[in-house]
């Protein structure tokens, strides 16, 4: 639904009336254009996480797992100029203190036995502790047929986390601008169709804003993995532009 109002105006037998002084009788109409295309390029997040009571090692064993993804991601034709670096943390996770769990003792003890005393048992040790190394990096410019390919290059190399896939255009200002010479379009049908409807002129346009703009953040990969290996098709990038535009308008039409 389109909202479209008129603002300021008089009855239409008193338009042509009005006085030089007074507010001229104006439309304010709201337009959307809407560019839909199949996505052009891709990119995706991968994260590498190690644990180790060394610090050094889970470096090193970090830094390991690192080069192999960028020998198997050149492997599938990703140049490491596409391998952008987002983030890298060291931190250290100590062992976690589970509460002894005595053994329930005796109100009394029975003549000739002896009385069982509370005695703690050994507690488990944290499943994962020592220094954890999580490095992030997320891969552009990507082909979105082979986003599934790349996928399955970082699995293999050991990468922990593959996620963020987002599909976007390339010519992101040309699509918006095609969006927003619809959403004008828009307008001006919609003041073309109330002037016919309700008998009065577009004398001339005063004014346009220009609205939200909406551009299509990351798309929640969706991953099968099949023999061929993952599979992942991407709809449709929609742009969206809004404008309100203003026009004079007059009695007769």
């Amino acid at each position: 639904m389109f909202l479209a109002f008129v603002s300021a105006l008089a009855p239409l037998a008193a338009l042509a009336q009005t006085d030089a002084g007074s507010a001229q009788p104006s439309l304010v109409v709201q337009g959307q254009g809407i560019v839909s295309r199949a996505p052009d390029v891709a990119s995706l997040s991968v994260g590498i996480e190690t644990v180790d009571p060394s610090a050094t090692q889970s470096q090193a064993r970090n830094n390991a797992i690192y080069t192999r993804l960028l020998t198997a991601l050149e492997r599938v034709n990703v140049p490491r100029s596409s391998v952008q670096f987002s983030g890298y943390d060291l931190r250290y996770v100590p062992p976690s203190e589970s509460t002894p769990e005595p053994i329930p003792m005796a109100t009394a003890a029975a003549p000739g036995q002896r009385q069982t005393l509370p005695v703690a048992r050994n507690p488990r040790p944290a499943e994962r502790w020592g220094y954890v190394v999580s490095r992030n990096v997320t891969i552009v410019d990507l082909n979105p047929s082979r986003v599934g390919q790349v996928v399955d290059a970082a699995s293999g190399a050991g990468a922990t986390s593959v996620d963020g896939v987002t599909f976007g255009m390339r010519d992101r200002r040309g699509v918006y601008n095609a969006a927003l010479a619809g959403a004008l379009d828009d307008a001006d049908a919609q003041a073309r169709a109330l002037a016919a409807a309700g008998h009065f002129r577009l004398v001339r346009l005063q004014r346009i804003e220009v609205g939200s703009v909406f551009v299509p953040g990351p798309v929640p990969m969706a991953r099968m993995a099949v023999a061929d290996g993952t599979q992942i098709s991407p709809s449709n990038v929609e742009t969206r532009a809004n404008v309100t535009v203003t026009y004079t308008i007059a009695a007769g039409g």
